[in-house]
């Protein structure tokens, strides 16, 4: 019953428009409609986090990725890496990670597929946001058609023996199309 209700669930159909933020001078400010909940998330997810939190999230990454791409090694299974959108404010950098810098060792007779790093760019608008961090019912569908177009060119169609895009190997070297 639970994964049924997940799968119904469309996304909150609000939005923190009218939020704004300077990078400059660290100012934020709110909509009268937003909850203090909503405020809270907003100011939380522009805090950099400190660097001890950020180098350990980086090597659980380093430890996880390559095993998890090791295990399907010879496989026909295809690992699609794909960046989610960073939050409503297009304008703070620094936060995210880039993806070469996630993988060490070779990861040769994996197929890995890498959707581009700035695909969901355009949905780092408030509009498409119910707080700081979580994508609205508006954001989520656009999300959700992007990656689908994406993919669907990545991969190639379902009939294809070989899609095209299945053929890229992922390195250290060579992590983007």
């Amino acid at each position: 019953k639970r994964i049924r209700s997940r799968a119904a669930y469309k996304g909150r159909n609000y939005d923190i428009v009218g939020t704004t933020y300077d990078p400059q001078t660290g100012q934020i400010t709110f909509p009268p409609q937003l909850t203090e909940a909503q405020r809270r998330a907003v100011r939380e997810s522009l805090v950099r986090p400190p660097d001890s939190e950020i180098q350990y999230f980086l090597k659980l990454q380093r430890h996880w990725i390559p095993r998890i791409l090791h295990r399907y090694v010879n496989s026909p299974t295809a690992i699609v890496l794909t960046p989610v959108p960073r939050g409503p404010f297009a304008e703070v950098t620094g936060f995210s990670t880039p993806t070469e810098a996630l993988f060490a060792g070779d990861v040769a007779g994996t197929t890995v597929v890498s959707v581009p790093e700035q695909t969901f760019g355009f949905l780092e608008k408030a509009e498409y946001y119910f707080d700081g961090y979580h994508l609205n019912a508006k954001g989520r569908e656009q999300f959700t058609q992007k990656l689908v177009t994406e993919l669907v060119g990545l991969l190639g169609s379902h009939g294809s023996d070989a899609p095209s895009g299945l053929n890229r190997q992922l390195t250290p070297a060579t992590t983007s199309n």
